[in-house]
């Protein structure tokens, strides 16, 4: 191939590999540490398993040399890929496999050698992957089975009978006071099932014993153990799922165990219980995002409050913890002495958790991470199994076992300060039919209502209902007025959503800074085709808030930015993990420098202990409380020890630096022999925050104190490289490639104000670290006596300086509280850039101008003036209404006539039993106290209910079925099906039945249908004369209509809509008595699809309702407008496009849609090709025909969209066989004339 050095072909190989593991379902991770700290080039993963790794050497290495030092270093030998440009060697089950040329013409033999390291799984990764792929529907099984066993037993076991009956009544008073037998029941099967896997797994045999909940769960199993019911014997049939994953889990460090449990814990909801996932909305937060937002935290306390993890007032909870991952990180962040750490750990940190096997999880790894830490084990007593939203809503105190009513008593009294975690995302159960109600909490409700509610202008006010949204209510309560930090990652709508005004509006008055960094992965905003990742793999956007609470600030702000949309989830985590805070460091026990360890490789460097047993990250520093520094005499030693390094470079190291000191590498400049704590690196990038480690022969002796030191930097915020002397000499470009692929430096911080750079604040350039920030002993601080030198070795550990202050001319030194945390600090340019943010007065965070620009044009509508029965409204249309909203579409929607009258008659015989039923039932009550539980009363087999329609049951309406009801309706773009319109079948109706009360109204009236307000998706249009649906461009997005005419419902009374004051306005401003209300109806029409419109205000038409500006040519926007109309209303009479018919040969011409159309780019530039079915295709569509959109669709993508046959619906019901392939064909030449027309709207600012 003619390379040498590694880095000709080691990315083009990982390409390769990639392509191959993507197709495998293998994961592919660059230079993971394996647990002895050896990082692997590759690791490739699947269902958090190692599966394989990659090694590159050079065509110069001694191949077999190479491979048998790593495997001295303890890299892996059942599955690993070497090559070095020449050659590939593998190993599989420690056994050597014959070594393939990489020459161009032995191809395939590369190939099979690749076919055999992706197809090769060892025995216990087999039966891994077999448990997994079968747990899901096995656990189904099971569970169902339990449930069984269970209901026998509160039929026929007395000792069963007691025992729960205590339970019920205790989880009744602990977690919900509605909560049902069967809830209960489910906490015992997730017991059952679980608790195995987590003892084993973790080699925790006493769990069950010393985990509170645990044990009062094991004394109601005990009482179910029974000669018909032994829990080992009922169990067995997953025992080859349990030994499976706790063979495949041997040999893991806990981390990748953690993993594991995760895998094994979503395939379990999956199989076990996808109602209680989508109640709780189960989502685990990826580490970046956790780290991100703890150390934010941790530094925020240091910059706004002078304070540190140590001090007593900083008190915290994690109110949603799931597996306890923020904790996690709070502890190995906390950067604390062990008295300390231990303090916080027993008496200052708080977690709550709902569901029980999280609960068991978070326990598992809290407890493990302070094992680790202490090397004791040491219960965390402020984990609680509770609702944190029921402790706020009952005085009561009794939550499920003494212990755990302890435990919540004590974080109840606890003064709290921080609050971080991930709420629940979900806002609303998914199918009404699941009978799966979010619960309701009466007292946070009201909060609610009072606060956030009350300042809304917006009419639909359910999502301030969120979960999120109610932890946020709960945690500015939960300060109760004290200065404090609330930081959650949660669903972002209330960022820009129209119902959440008042919610914004109360966030600033509780909280004196926010911050939110916009995570975005809005799916539902995507056009047609567009990927949008998302970081949770769910599809509403998701946002980091960081909200400060101080009496000391002067000022309130608002700090807002928004992460880069394009990428995948991956990259959004990588740029969010390059943007977290760098942990400060620890310094080492006073007066201990690393000059003082004779050859750097002791293990007292880390602390006193000298045999490395004690936990690294907290043993031996020193005493004393406040925030430790370093002493001057160790910042002296350390000064001479690394001058004398530098001057006494080793061969290898001097090699290094000749490459490194010659250029400043993509902008980066390299440091040697550098301090950092109590460190000297031997080469320091300090805008990449990059270390370069070369390791010497005496390396061979301190293994394990290099891993340590490491682990160590890293765990500070800090990359390390580490390169053997060897491979500086012999591998040299190899080492400078990776050197360059780890430079990411991050870019210095944008000034908000024009032309104002961190050089121009007051005193940017002095280290945040060692500048005297705040007051005390808890601040950081330089010893007067030591000079440059030294704070340049000190800027290691400076945070990014902060952005500047809002103020006109103030840099952050000349701010008089110095608010703007480090870690928050304006990034780079462009979407990096932390953005000062001025909310408008109705409470508008983003595109303030353009809002308040908006407020000056006429309103189309208003809810004020749709309601109100006095006075001359000052909007454009007197009234509007919503589509119709059915909440069961495949019921009273369908292109069939015959088809729908059928089902709906079958739907009303239904409702009537179902009526008998509950008449019945009425009758059979014992007393009129006696309370019918609707939602538990109604059959959910027999039909599709709504809240409206259980309504209608229980005030006993009745139907009956009309033919005459039938209407044909605009169900999406360009797409009409039959309606029953019915009151009592149909969800809501609003005010359609005033638009087209009849089908004659048809004839005469317009209907301009727009996006309505919150809609996630753009912005859109379409005149109509039909009855339309509310969402016309499909969920999440509501419509809106504005009807020329309106009615009384029999037809008669026709009244015009727009009103004499908008008539009056527009003749007003042109002077022109001849314009009439058909005019600025299309007037309006033609100004909703004009592009500068749209795009100049995309944030403010998401908002509210248009506003129409006044254009300087009336008439051109008039008579667009009426073309439009005719052309949209009247598309199944327009021209037909000259589309090529292309048939199959061989097979029989139908024009018929057999299954879904498919539409595809064309090997003609430019244009594309329409499937119809398997015998015809319809060529030559131009590619500008889409680019009329609807939505987030194509007029032309809606249509192959919507006419496709599925869950027997069948478009081909017009007794037009040919119906489709018109339509189609008109469509395009609708779309292509009204991009015509709308590109020849003149200018309208």
């Amino acid at each position: 191939m003619g390379a040498t050095h590694e880095t000709h072909t080691c990315e083009a190989f990982i390409a390769l590999l990639q392509h191959i593991a993507k197709d495998r379902g293998w994961q592919l991770i660059r230079e993971r540490a394996l647990p002895n700290g050896r990082r692997p080039d590759v690791t490739f993963e699947q269902n958090a398993i190692p599966r394989g790794y990659y090694e590159a050497k050079d065509s110069s290495d001694d191949l077999d040399r190479e491979i048998a030092r790593k495997f001295e270093q303890g890299y892996p030998k059942f599955n690993i890929l070497f090559e070095d440009t020449r050659q590939a060697v593998l190993y599989q089950n420690n056994t050597r496999i014959d070594p393939v040329s990489l020459a161009p013409e032995n191809a395939l033999g590369l190939a099979r050698l690749l076919q055999t390291f992706f197809e090769y799984s060892a025995p216990d990764i087999e039966r891994y992957d077999d448990a997994l792929a079968r747990f899901r529907d096995n656990v189904t099984a099971l569970a169902s089975s339990l449930r069984n066993v269970i209901a026998s037993a509160h039929e026929r076991q007395p000792a069963f009978q007691a025992a729960y009956q205590r339970f019920h009544q205790i989880c009744q008073t602990a977690i919900d006071p509605a909560i049902r037998p069967e809830q209960i029941d489910e906490m015992l099967i997730q017991h059952l099932m679980t608790e195995r896997l987590i003892r084993n797994l973790f080699n925790n045999p006493d769990f069950s014993r010393r985990n509170v909940i645990a044990a009062a769960i094991e004394e109601v199993i005990a009482a179910l153990t029974s000669p018909a019911f032994s829990r080992d014997e009922y169990l067995r049939e997953l025992n080859t799922y349990y030994q499976a994953i706790e063979a495949a889990a041997v040999g893991l460090d806990f981390t990748t165990k953690q993993r594991v449990l995760n895998e094994v814990y979503g395939r379990f909801f999956q199989g076990y219980s996808t109602r209680v996932a989508d109640t709780h909305g189960i989502v685990y937060t990826p580490q970046e995002i956790v780290a991100f937002m703890c150390q934010s935290v941790i530094d925020i306390l240091r910059d706004d409050f002078g304070k540190t993890l140590a001090d007593p007032e900083v008190v915290i909870v994690d109110p949603c913890t799931s597996t306890g991952n923020f904790i996690v990180q709070l502890l190995l962040r906390a950067n604390l002495p062990p008295p300390d750490l231990r303090n916080l750990y027993r008496e200052r940190l708080f977690a709550n958790e709902v569901l029980l096997m999280p609960y068991y999880v978070a326990a598992l790894n809290i407890e493990h991470t302070f094992y680790e830490l202490f090397g004791s084990y040491e219960p965390f007593e402020g984990l609680c199994f509770v609702d944190t939203l029921e402790i706020a809503e009952r005085k009561q105190l009794s939550f499920l076992t003494e212990r755990n009513t302890e435990r919540v008593r004590r974080q109840k009294e606890a003064p709290i300060t921080v609050i971080i975690g991930n709420p629940p995302y979900n806002a609303w159960q998914k199918r009404e039919n699941d009978n799966n109600r979010n619960r309701r909490y009466p007292i946070l409700d009201a909060r609610i209502r009072e606060t956030y509610s009350a300042d809304s202008r917006a009419t639909l006010r359910n999502s301030l209902y969120d979960p999120y949204v109610r932890f946020f209510r709960w945690a500015v309560d939960r300060l109760e007025g004290r200065d404090g930090i609330v930081a959650f990652v949660s669903n972002n709508s209330f960022i820009d959503g129209y119902a959440f005004d008042g919610m914004r509006k109360h966030l600033l008055q509780d909280f004196t800074h926010i911050y939110h960094l916009d995570l975005g992965g809005n799916s539902r905003k995507a056009q047609h085709g567009e990927k949008i990742s998302n970081v949770f793999d769910i599809r509403v956007g998701v946002g980091i808030t960081i909200a400060v609470s101080r009496r000391a600030h002067t000022e309130r702000h608002i700090f807002y930015c928004a992460v880069p949309e394009e990428g995948k989830k991956q990259k959004k985590l990588e740029w969010l993990a390059q943007h977290t805070p760098i942990p400060l460091p620890l310094s080492p026990q006073a007066g201990k420098g690393e000059s003082e360890i004779a050859d750097a490789t002791s293990p007292a460097l880390l602390g006193q202990a000298a045999d490395a047993t004690s936990p690294a990250l907290l043993a031996g520093r020193g005493s004393g409380g406040g925030v430790w520094r370093t002493p001057p005499e160790l910042w002296h030693k350390l000064k001479h020890f690394a001058r004398e390094m530098r001057r006494n470079p080793t061969p290898a190291e001097e090699h290094l630096w000749q490459h490194l000191r010659r250029a400043q590498r993509h902008g980066v400049k390299f440091r040697r022999q550098h301090t950092i704590g109590q460190f000297v690196v031997d080469f320091y990038a300090h805008e990449a925050h990059l270390i370069v480690e070369v390791d010497g022969e005496i390396h061979e002796r301190t293994q394990e104190y290099d891993a340590l030191r490491t682990q160590v930097l890293e765990s500070m915020g800090f990359r390390v490289l580490r390169f053997t002397n060897d491979e500086v000499f012999n591998q040299t470009v190899s080492v400078l490639k990776r050197i360059d692929e780890a430079l990411t430096p991050i870019p210095r911080p944008l000034s908000p104000q024009a032309g104002k750079g961190e050089s121009e604040s007051a005193d940017a350039t002095s280290p945040a670290l060692l500048a005297g920030r705040g007051s005390g002993g808890g601040v950081w601080h330089t010893p007067p006596e030591l000079g440059k030198e030294e704070t340049k070795a000190a800027e290691a550990l400076t945070p990014i300086p902060r952005p500047l202050s809002p103020q006109a001319g103030k840099g952050e030194s000349e701010s008089a509280d110095a608010t703007s945390p480090a870690l928050l600090a304006g990034r780079g340019s462009g979407s990096g850039v932390w953005q000062s943010i001025t909310p408008n007065a109705q409470h508008n965070w983003l595109q303030v101008a353009e809002l308040d620009a908006f407020q000056t044009f006429l309103p189309m509508g208003s809810k004020h003036a749709k309601t109100d029965m006095q006075g001359a409204p000052q909007t454009i249309f007197d009234t509007y209404s919503g589509g119709v909203k059915t909440n069961r579409d495949d019921v009273v929607y369908d292109f069939r006539q015959n088809v729908l009258l059928e089902r709906v008659k079958q739907f009303i015989n239904a409702y009537r039993a179902e009526l008998d039923r509950y008449k019945q039932a009425l009758e059979d009550k014992e007393s009129a106290a006696d309370d019918i539980n609707i939602d538990d009363f109604v059959d959910y087999t027999r039909l599709k209910w709504d809240g409206t329609l259980k309504m209608h049951l229980q005030r006993q309406r009745k139907t009956k079925f009309d033919a005459t009801k039938v209407r044909q309706s605009l169900y999406r773009p360009f797409c009409k099906q039959w309606l029953y319109f019915d009151r009592l079948l149909i969800n809501s109706i609003y005010r359609q039945h005033y638009f087209f009360p009849t089908p004659e109204t048809e004839a005469e009236n317009r209907v301009i249908c727009l996006t309505g307000t919150g809609s996630e998706k753009p912005f859109m249009v379409m005149l109509t004369n039909l009855i339309s649906d509310l969402h016309l461009v499909g969920a999440g997005s509501g419509s809106q209509c504005f009807p020329f005419y309106t009615y009384v419902e029999d037809g008669t009374n026709r009244c015009e809509n727009i009103t004499d004051w908008a008539l009056a306005q527009f003749r007003a401003h042109y002077g022109d008595q001849n314009i009439s209300k058909w005019d600025i109806f299309y007037y309006i029409y033609a100004v909703l699809h004009q592009p500068e419109y749209r795009a100049r205000f995309a944030e403010p038409l998401k908002k509210e309702l248009p506003r129409i500006p006044f254009a300087p040519d009336f008439w051109a926007y008039a008579q667009a407008g009426r073309q439009l109309g005719d052309l949209h209303v009247n598309y199944e009479s327009a021209p037909e496009y000259p589309l090529r018919e292309v048939w199959a040969l061989g097979k029989p011409m139908s024009y018929r849609v057999e299954d879904a159309m498919k539409l595809r780019s064309s090997s003609a530039p430019g244009k594309y090709v329409l499937e119809v079915n398997s015998s015809l295709r319809l060529e030559g569509i131009p590619s500008e025909a889409l680019a009329y959109k609807l939505g987030n669709r194509s007029a032309l993508e809606w249509l192959v969209e919507q006419y496709r046959v599925k869950q027997g619906r069948d478009p081909n019901g017009y007794g037009d066989e040919q119906y489709i392939v018109r339509l189609v064909k008109r469509v395009v030449h609708v779309s292509l004339e009204t991009l015509r027309i709308v590109r020849e709207l003149p200018n309208l600012f």
